[in-house]
């Protein structure tokens, strides 16, 4: 994306270090934005606990140390009395790594030392539940994995040529959005995807926040979802929110711009923060989202991360600087 001043927006391309390497537990304590979370006895703030993070590090550590021996996934899953493919689960974070299952698998990879008590100590506190456990019954469980990646990314790219942002949205255009989509079960799903949506929001205006980027084709800012009274609101929220957030960046890609990169669709690209000081920093840094009404994608692999990544360069050189999009949304806004 250029500037007014025809420069690349580099921090949009290449994050700096300090952002890339955010605290691993983040999603923990979230400040409210539409809604209050959770409050205790005392009217304190619950901690917002999202295991995702953690998860994705035990499982990078411990794929790290069965590589380093050599030992196939077979051979270690037989010696602790398991499967090949539960081990393949555990070491793609599908599945929650046991303290006891992980002390087991620690001794056949020979890591003891501060090592062994890291990876422990995140397996103890990897067990919970997500706070997104709550909605299970409103949305599919694909979503629920993506809900936790979010929570737990350092920066989030998103591209969108249909609707705008889930984290942008508000509460009366993802109504808009859900009547219009069908949902399976009762239409309380909803009021109660609507909820989740507003609720995933805190993240952005958390206390350590991830870098959001965002680009929307300009028929996003355009069609009336909701009604004209609903769009207006809608683009005034952006316009609050990047004016009062400086890690929120929202980009129009012009009608004018034509043929472009992403015409394929919509597509969310997630990067992860380092792990912990003393444990392998293996972990993949990006994974790509890609969902439709029935499923979702998580992507990867090395080519299919540099596709979309240079994707998403492409996109940015041609969508308008953050200033004129802010422009362009404002003029919308007050012509509703």
């Amino acid at each position: 994306m250029a500037d007014d001043d025809g420069d690349i927006d580099m921090a949009i391309l290449d994050p700096p270090t300090e952002i890339r390497k955010r605290q691993i537990f983040i999603g923990e304590s979230h400040k409210a934005v539409a809604h209050r979370p959770p409050r205790d006895d005392t009217g304190h703030m619950t901690q917002r606990k999202n295991p995702t993070a953690k998860r994705r590090v035990i499982a990078a550590a411990l794929k790290e140390f069965r590589e380093r021996l050599d030992l196939k996934p077979a051979e270690v899953a037989k010696r602790v009395n398991h499967d090949a493919s539960w081990l393949a689960r555990i070491e793609r974070a599908e599945i929650r790594a046991h303290p006891d299952a992980v002390t087991r698998l620690l001794d056949v990879y020979k890591i003891t030392g501060p090592q062994a008590e890291a990876v422990l100590d995140l397996a103890a506190s990897a067990g919970s539940r997500g706070w997104w456990h709550v909605y299970t019954r409103a949305m599919p469980e694909w979503f629920g994995k993506f809900v936790g990646l979010e929570g737990a990314a350092s920066v989030i790219r998103n591209f969108e040529n249909g609707v705008m942002p889930g984290l942008l949205q508000t509460e009366d255009y993802a109504r808009a959005v859900m009547r219009a989509v069908p949902l399976p079960g009762q239409p309380t799903d909803v009021d109660r995807f609507v909820k989740l949506r507003m609720e995933r929001q805190e993240l952005l205006t958390a206390d350590n926040p991830p870098q959001l980027r965002f680009i929307l084709d300009e028929s996003v800012i355009r069609r009336p979802i909701g009604g004209r009274t609903v769009l207006r609101g809608q683009l005034e929220r952006i316009l609050d929110l990047t004016a009062e957030h400086l890690h929120i960046k929202v980009m129009v890609l012009p009608f004018e711009a034509g043929a472009h990169a992403g015409v394929d669709g919509p597509f969310i690209l997630l990067d992860f923060p380092s792990a912990p000081a003393g444990l392998p920093d293996t972990a993949d840094p990006r994974v790509v989202y890609l969902d439709n009404m029935v499923s979702a994608l998580y992507l990867e692999e090395s080519d299919q991360l540099t596709r979309y990544s240079a994707t998403w360069e492409s996109l940015c050189n041609d969508a308008l600087s953050v200033d004129a999009s802010q422009r362009l949304m404002r003029k919308l806004a007050e012509d509703l």
